[in-house]
């Protein structure tokens, strides 16, 4: 598991509008490759940092039903019939207090790429306005939360690299600027990210990208 450190203001701009937004105690974020790297990018405290490592040391958990599932995974109460499918994880988190959780698919296009995962002290549901709102925020977290994991990885290009392969990039970046009608710095943020999700370098996806094999603008719902 890779932590991503870029001090308190960089995880708090990530994950702060969740907690002041929501009836929840805490917060995290946490991204997974198909190659199964992890980067947990930022966590609101120290119980949000121990209910993620708790999913990740056992395997099992919301955040994992929700990617697995790509759909989000709500449980108000961890000491019901609901959490059945996560046994270890649920004794766990109850047994630091924890009584209910949340877990929110990061998706960058079609691609699940990661998780937010909300937790409460107190019992309870959240209700469809705050459901909408999670939504709402994840999809706007999700290209920063995975550049960032990209980066915590090492994955950034080298630009030393052959003169050919970066024309590649750059010509790569220049279409999903098309695609996307966005700005060069965030179409190279969605190549790397799409990197990382899908456990390849940034210059293979660019390959792709060039030869038509991937469409951003077909794969996006993620607008930034």
């Amino acid at each position: 598991m890779v932590v991503m450190n870029d001090g308190p203001d960089a995880a708090n701009s990530l994950v702060s509008p969740f907690v002041s937004s929501l009836a929840i105690d805490g917060a995290s974020i946490s991204v997974v490759s198909e190659g199964g790297r992890q980067a947990t990018i930022a966590a609101s405290n120290a119980d949000a940092v121990r209910l993620d490592e708790f999913q990740f040391d056992l395997m099992e958990g919301p955040r994992w039903q929700a990617i697995d599932e790509a759909r989000s995974v709500l449980v108000a109460e961890l000491d019901s019939p609901v959490a059945q499918a996560w046994p270890m994880f649920a004794s766990t988190a109850l047994s630091i207090g924890v009584h209910a959780v949340f877990s929110f698919p990061l998706r960058l296009g079609a691609v699940v790429v990661g998780a937010i995962d909300l937790y409460r002290r107190a019992p309870g549901a959240l209700d469809y306005d705050a459901i909408e709102t999670a939504e709402s925020l994840a999809r706007g977290t999700t290209t920063a939360a995975a550049r960032l994991a990209m980066l915590s990885a090492g994955g950034a290009e080298d630009p030393s690299g052959p003169p050919a392969m970066r024309r590649e990039v750059h010509q790569a970046v220049g279409m999903i600027i098309v695609q996307l009608d966005v700005s060069a710095t965030d179409a190279f943020a969605r190549l790397r990210a799409h990197a990382f999700a899908t456990d390849r370098s940034v210059r293979d996806v660019a390959a792709d990208v060039v030869r038509r094999n991937i469409d951003f603008g077909a794969l996006s719902d993620d607008p930034l």
